[in-house]
């Protein structure tokens, strides 16, 4: 037995080393052909998009495509520079070479496309080569029109050889490896197990044998050490076996006087389980919940007074009967899980579920939430209770808030969406649009009509807008969708604001407002995004502009809040920017930072940019939230209370950064 079972282990572990290096060399060869063949693949689109590029550049010059020079040349070259390149190129729309590597090559003729691994590389049968890669680049005049490809090839012996090298080398070196752990997996086993099996058998054979004297040799393995305890316990038992015999018979004895007393407690017990019975019953007959009793066969044996009007039928209809049967009377839907529920109760659970059905009365459907337990019959039976609470009217309330929330999600949903795609949807026109306004303004105006540039103007500042609030969606779809990543670096809080107090001072001076600089001198540095952090002050500055009126006053503020138990590097700072402007009202302070949320009539607002109450996308402070939130900080508003005197109560926006903020 012990050979056999140190055969099985050198035989399995045989096994599972094959197996293991049969699957590994599988996986590194597949890993290998592919990463080998792309890496070729995207060297000859290197290759060929350079011929391209170079090729496109002499079409730009009005040459024709079949009157170029040199291009034999270049292919040879380009040939001559990779071993692995078979054939170089150039043909014209209809398949024909115009030049090549090798003037009497002709890649078209007779090929056969086998299989297309993307739109530019397709693996084709040629009669000359085999089996080849062909990478084909269009090439297009000056005008976009396509007037020929590049084509670059490579035989799929290339690939294949270099594997079966990578094959070889990788099954040499796993079979050493193999041979290497099988000898340690051996001698592991031959000591550490087959060793220590072969004396615990000894050991066991001596016991079978009332050699109860018998020492166990000491184990390595802490689980045979236990086992060889376990068998010197044993026959230290066997030793005392006879003498606890003896002592059993004298406690026996003493057994019969201890159930004669146990009987009489017996009866005095049944008195008082009498008496608890009444009380039970009482109980349920007189509990608000409808309450049913069921043996282990799922016949019914008790139902209260409760449990009548929550069903409908006489408690005489239903005892006796099984309790499956009485529930499919009642049309209820959940027959199945009321079984499970059962089941997991005669496995020791206290399940609760919801079950639906029909009230037989009053033929009106009900929601009943049930929960049961097991108890003790009268004769030691096991009988399982329910507890059934009628819970129609709050789970009429909870499917109504699960809609009204599904509904909601949705909403959000399709909200985000629209968000995200008319932001993409719009880039690309405007890209163009603006591009074709700067192109008529700065580079060509002596060729266009001098009426017509200031419609141009007008158009690149309207796209200008348009834009803005195109970038102000995108930014706003990636921070709802946690793509905005921030790059953290030392920044300095003064420079941001006095940048931002530079490119806002043609607004400031065009609404002849002023701005005051209240910047603390023991500002640190703080870990943060430059450029989100000043897009973040800029949409605050420009927020106080528009709702502040002429002649009104903006005051920029920062200083330092240390921790209150100040150590190196803790602490945040805060900026707040202040203004003389309308105010925000109660109602409205804890919706500013909403998505495209406005204050006051839309009818009121106007739309330019610096305008007194220019009316935006309202995506602007939502986005100073978002890039806030990023940087681990919080922002807030503080404002008076606007009223009808006329008077401006202005607000003030307070934005607070931590100093050594680390991204999760």
């Amino acid at each position: 037995m012990i050979r056999s079972l140190e055969k099985r282990v050198l035989i399995f572990s045989f096994l599972i080393l094959t197996f293991t290096i049969v699957l590994s060399a599988g996986f590194d060869i597949q890993s290998f052909h592919r990463s080998y063949r792309d890496s070729v693949l995207l060297r000859l689109e290197s290759l060929a998009g350079g011929l391209r590029n170079s090729v496109e550049k002499v079409l730009a010059l009005g040459i024709p495509l079949r009157e170029m020079d040199g291009l034999n040349v270049r292919c040879q070259e380009i040939v001559a520079t990779d071993p692995e390149i078979i054939y170089c190129l150039v043909e014209d729309l209809a398949g024909t070479p115009l030049f090549s590597n090798d003037p009497s090559f002709h890649s078209s003729a007779g090929a056969r496309p086998v299989d297309a691994l993307n739109p530019t590389t397709t693996l084709m049968i040629l009669p000359r080569a085999g089996k080849v890669y062909d990478v084909a680049l269009p090439v297009r005049a000056a005008d976009g029109e396509t007037v020929g490809r590049v084509r670059v090839g490579f035989p799929t012996r290339v690939l294949r050889d270099m594997t079966l090298k990578v094959l070889f080398r990788s099954l040499v070196l796993l079979g050493l490896l193999c041979l290497l752990v099988f000898g340690v997996v051996a001698l592991f086993a031959r000591r550490h197990l087959i060793t220590p099996i072969e004396h615990l058998c000894r050991v066991s054979q001596e016991i079978s044998r009332e050699n109860f004297q018998v020492a166990v040799p000491p184990m390595m393995t802490r689980e045979f050490r236990l086992l060889g305890d376990a068998l010197q316990e044993m026959a230290h038992a066997l030793r005392v076996r006879d003498e606890k015999i003896v002592e059993g018979y004298r406690e026996l004895e003493e057994t019969n006087l201890l159930l004669q007393e146990s009987y009489e407690r017996q009866e005095r017990i049944s008195s008082e389980l009498g008496q608890n019975r009444e009380m039970y019953q009482s109980l349920l007959e007189n509990a608000s919940d409808a309450i049913v009793v069921s043996d282990e066969e799922d016949n019914v044996i008790l139902v209260n007074r409760q449990a009548e009007e929550f069903f409908g039928f006489d408690r005489e209809e239903v005892v006796g009967e099984n309790l499956l049967h009485v529930f499919a009377r009642l049309q209820c839907s959940d027959l199945d899980q009321l079984y499970s529920l059962y089941q997991e109760t005669l496995e020791g659970g206290t399940p609760e579920a919801e079950l639906r059905y029909m009230n037989l009365s009053h033929q009106r459907p009900v929601v009943g939430w049930v929960r049961t337990s097991l108890v003790r019959g009268i004769r030691g039976g096991r009988l399982i209770q329910a507890i059934i609470r009628d819970v129609t009217g709050e789970r009429e309330i909870k499917d109504n808030l699960e809609r009204s929330a599904q509904e909601l999600r949705r909403l959000n949903q399709m909200k985000d969406s629209f968000l995200g795609l008319i932001s993409h949807e719009l880039k690309t026109p405007l890209t163009i649009i603006l591009g074709y306004a700067d192109l008529i303004l700065n580079q060509i105006p002596d060729k266009v009509d001098s009426s017509v540039l200031p419609m141009v103007e007008n158009i690149a500042n309207a796209g200008e807008r348009l834009n803005r609030v195109v970038q102000d969606m995108v930014d706003i779809s990636m921070i709802d969708g946690r793509r905005l990543q921030v790059n953290l670096q030392e920044v300095e809080v003064n420079s941001l604001v006095e940048t931002v107090a530079a490119e806002t001072a043609v607004f400031l001076e065009k609404r002849r407002q002023s701005l005051h600089l209240e910047l603390a001198t023991d500002l640190p540095l703080i870990q943060g995004d430059p450029d989100r952090l000043l897009q973040m002050i800029t949409n605050l500055v420009n927020n106080a502009i528009k709702f502040t009126p002429d002649d009104g006053r903006i005051i920029l503020q920062t200083r330092y809040l240390p921790e209150p138990e100040p150590a190196a590097g803790e602490g945040s700072v805060e900026l707040v920017v202040r203004d003389t402007g309308i105010g925000i009202p109660d109602d409205d302070r804890e919706r500013v930072f909403e998505k495209f949320y406005g204050i006051g009539k839309i009818e009121e607002h106007s739309t330019g940019q610096i305008s007194f109450k220019g009316k935006g996308a309202g995506l602007g402070l939502a986005i100073v939230q978002g890039i806030v939130s990023l940087h681990g900080g919080e922002v807030w508003v503080e404002s008076g209370q606007p009223d009808e005197s006329g008077a401006f109560p202005g607000a003030a926006f307070h934005v607070r950064l931590p100093v050594n903020y680390r991204a999760s």
